[in-house]
């Protein structure tokens, strides 16, 4: 399969300081799953800043800081995108590494190494590893991006 039948994109990292509305510090964040909750009320919230994360498409691998695609495992049982989840893959040495993505057994961020000129003749190592603690469910995927074509199972 070919990653460009994957309908890939490449993306960038921006980060932008925003306000946002919160809840409270103290304010217990799983009293909706308690018996008797009615509902949040304005005065459990505040207002504060944040980073907000935004994942703008790009054009060229140039401009990338990772790529998204879809899950190639998923694809194939779904005959096509509809009900297919997408793959988010990070890449080292870029911006990107400010953000949280895939994660190691140790809990670390996982990036990963690429070349090529674009989507036709990417090379994306080491291998992909998605949902490795789950490899029965439909979404687990592991495999290979080498000169834009994907393997694995």
């Amino acid at each position: 399969m070919r990653l460009t039948d994957l309908s890939p994109q490449f993306f960038r990292v921006e980060v932008k300081r925003e306000m946002g509305k919160f809840l409270k510090s103290g304010t217990d964040p799983f009293a909706f799953q308690k018996p008797g909750f009615t509902g949040w009320k304005e005065e459990d919230f505040e207002e504060r800043e944040h980073d907000q994360i935004y994942l703008p498409h790009v054009d060229s691998l140039g401009e990338a800081d990772g790529i998204t695609f879809l899950n190639p495992r998923e694809f194939v049982a779904n005959n096509g995108p509809v009900g297919t989840s997408s793959v988010a893959v990070y890449f080292s040495g870029r911006p990107a590494n400010l953000v949280k993505g895939l994660n190691d057994e140790d809990g670390k961020f996982i990036r990963w190494g690429v070349s090529g000129t674009g989507y036709h003749d990417l090379t994306i190592t080491p291998s992909i590893f998605v949902n490795p603690d789950r490899t029965d469910h439909p979404s687990s995927w592991h495999g290979f991006v080498t000169n834009g074509e994907v393997t694995g199972a």
